[in-house]
Order: structure tokens, then C-alpha cells, then sequence
């Protein structure tokens, strides 16, 4: 097992992933966001997405791994990723949601 140092905060990785980690501005609005996807061994990834102001880089790939866990153990042909884009879903307009 070791850590990837990010910017904020560490991130455990071991042999299972994650496998990649993309961090995501749009400039236009300011929006910042992060997709981990933790595992492809069993199919594409699949998971969801957090908004909050709070999530980080560390917290969207625990929530992968755990999508790993599920999809696995649910019998599903999936791997495991999550997305997390930081923002205050109460504070944006209608037209950009």
C-alpha cells in the first residue's frame, strides 16, 4: 500500500487502484471537480457524483472504492469510480444545473 500526496490531502492507492485520477476545472464558471475511477477489472466504472463544497480528491476515492466493493459483491460487471465537483447545489441558478 502507499500514498499519493495531492495538493490538500493524501490518498491511500494499492495494487487495486485507483487506477486514475482526473481533476477538472471549467473556467467559464469556476467550477472545480474531481472523477476517480478505482477499478476497471470487472467492467467500466461505475458510480455517481457528490456535489458539496467540502468534498475533496480523498473522499471521492474512498466513495470509488466503496462503488467497487458494491458493484462486486452485487454480482454487477462493473469496476468502481465516483465523481465530486465542488460547489453549493443550493447557490446555483437553475440555468446552470
Amino acid at each position: 500500500m502507499g500514498r499519493l500526496e495531492g495538493r490538500y490531502q493524501m490518498i491511500d492507492f494499492d495494487e487495486f487502484g485507483p487506477e486514475k485520477i482526473l481533476n477538472v476545472y471549467d473556467p467559464k464558471s469556476g467550477t472545480r471537480g474531481v472523477v476517480v475511477i478505482d477499478s476497471t477489472a470487472l467492467g467500466p466504472g461505475k458510480g455517481g457524483i457528490r456535489m458539496t463544497p467540502s468534498v475533496n480528491t480523498g473522499e471521492v476515492a474512498k466513495l470509488a472504492r466503496t462503488m467497487t466493493w458494491k458493484n462486486a459483491l452485487a454480482g454487477l460487471p462493473f469496476g468502481g469510480a465516483k465523481s465530486g465537483i465542488i460547489a453549493d447545489d443550493k447557490k446555483i441558478s437553475g440555468k446552470k444545473k
